[in-house]
């Protein structure tokens, strides 16, 4: 037994000596492994950050193009500059650098010290092709290695590039926007206006690109539609609906109550109306919010200040006449209403080739208001309790906004309808009324989001979805 107990005892000991010969030859390979998978983290990194940053520039480049830069120097060099300045922000934190400031810009590969620098973006190169409308922006990401330079690697490398394809023609895109009081719950106005406010810097952008060829227009809709400066054109001087202490206006009566055809002073089948019950709710309701939305509709424009301050005053109230907002909206953009709105907010004819017409729809609960039945004289009998009218004209201007304007023209308008946390209501009226999916308009037109959490985020992507496909600037990384 006690010469069991020493050969053990003597096993164990080579044992021990065993592991430590392997654990010292394996060392080296353990300890640059894991140098090689730190520098790698690293490479990865360097290239998300370039890959957001060359995605930016490359719709930039794609902004310029339809705007009418021509000079391929002058967009590669505004291209860099948003690209460096991407990157700067990026990296700042980090102690990296994309380079020197000036024209080498993400090209340096040295700091201000003559070292070579941790991160270095080389190559920024820009190819345009004009006969398949993209543009490919491109650079090479290189990383200098902590530990890899050990195997002989002493930079790590990664090529970044991002496919933009663009479109030259003018875009006119109405916003029809549920602002009614349930638009208060879980902070949904506070979403829109997120997702809002980041789909009209997407088509405006602050550098001031798309200005000449992207307007815009906001329909906010509640009970009914305020027109502010523009109600006494559309109900008629001299009129009873004139008279009213309010500026909103309700539907169209008569045969013109689901086209759009332009008021017209002296023609009453031209002209709005609004509904007397109107000015009733704000008798019974003196101290309580208006019949109105706080905030007028904006007819078109190009002004991205101006459009962020309208989205700023938007205040949820009021029930869900949404019928009354998608007219409106269709009117913002109509080609029959070029003298309405002004010069400078008058809407292209639909005739214009070279001229995209846009319909966004976006609400949160169903359709349930209506004054278009006059012999509906009581309140408890319009607000909230009229579904089905509202319905059945949402879907007749819907099929009017759909068809040709003339012949062997295309759709007066192309729609797009978001169902945001609405419910099956709301997607039986919404979906028909998108503009169906097809090659020459390609889907998704409908949209919706069922969950949400108050988390803007997947409104947000909605309206940047559609802000970028009516733009026709698509990148692919």
């Amino acid at each position: 037994m006690n010469k069991f107990h020493a050969f053990c005892s003597k096993l164990k000991r080579d044992l021990k000596g065993s592991v430590a010969i392997i654990a010292a030859v394996a060392a080296p390979t353990v300890f640059v492994t894991i140098g090689l998978a730190v520098d790698y983290a690293r490479l990865e990194v360097a290239r998300k950050q370039a890959q957001t940053a060359i995605d930016s520039a490359a719709l930039i480049a794609a902004s310029e193009i339809v705007n009418g830069n021509t000079s391929k120097l002058d967009i590669e060099r505004k291209a860099r500059e948003f690209f460096d300045a991407n990157i700067s922000g990026e990296t700042a934190g980090d102690g990296e650098s994309s380079g020197e400031e000036g024209n080498e810009g993400a090209n340096n590969d040295e700091n201000s010290s003559g070292k070579s620098a941790p991160v270095a973006f080389n190559n920024f190169s820009i190819t345009i092709d004009a006969a398949e409308s993209s543009v490919i922006v491109a650079t090479d990401v290189e990383v200098r290695t902590l530990m890899s330079a050990l195997l002989g690697f002493e930079t790590l490398a990664s090529p970044v590039f991002a496919t933009t394809s663009y479109n030259a023609d003018e875009l006119e895109i109405a916003f029809v926007l549920d602002v009614t009081g349930s638009m208060k719950s879980g902070n949904r106005i506070g979403s829109l206006k997120i997702a809002l406010n980041s789909a009209i810097e997407t088509l405006l952008p602050k550098e001031g690109v798309n200005t000449n060829r992207v307007r815009v227009s906001l329909i906010p809709y509640s009970t009914s539609v305020n027109l502010g400066a523009f109600h006494e054109t559309a109900v008629g001087a001299n009129t009873r609906s004139a008279n009213s202490p309010f500026t909103c206006v309700t539907e169209r009566l008569g045969v013109n109550a689901f086209n759009d055809v332009v008021p017209v002073s002296n023609q009453s089948s031209t002209l709005y109306q609004t509904s007397p019950l109107i000015d009733a709710i704000g008798d019974i309701r003196r101290n309580a919010p208006t019949p109105c939305p706080v905030t007028p509709v904006r007819p078109l424009t190009n002004d991205r200040d101006v459009l962020l301050a309208d989205v700023a005053s938007f205040r949820a109230e009021g029930y869900t006449g949404g019928h009354m907002g998608v007219d409106w909206g269709i009117n913002t953009i109509s080609g029959e209403f070029g003298n309405f709105w002004g010069t400078d907010a008058a809407p292209k004819p639909y005739s214009d080739p070279n001229v995209r017409k846009v319909l966004v729809v976006m609400t949160d609960g169903a359709f349930n208001t209506a004054f278009n039945d006059p012999d509906d004289t009581k309140l408890s009998k319009v607000l909230g309790k009229r579904r089905e009218p509202s319905e059945e004209a949402t879907s007749k201007f819907c099929d009017f906004a759909k068809k040709p304007s003339g012949a062997g023209q295309g759709p007066r308008i192309e729609i797009f309808t978001i169902n945001y946390l609405a419910g099956k209501r709301a997607r039986n009226l919404l979906q028909p009324c998108a503009t169906p999916d097809s090659d020459d308009f390609p889907g998704p037109h409908y949209f919706e989001i069922q969950s949400d959490n108050a988390n803007p985020e997947a409104l947000t992507d909605v309206f940047n979805t559609i802000a970028r496909r009516v733009l026709k600037v698509l990148v692919s990384s």
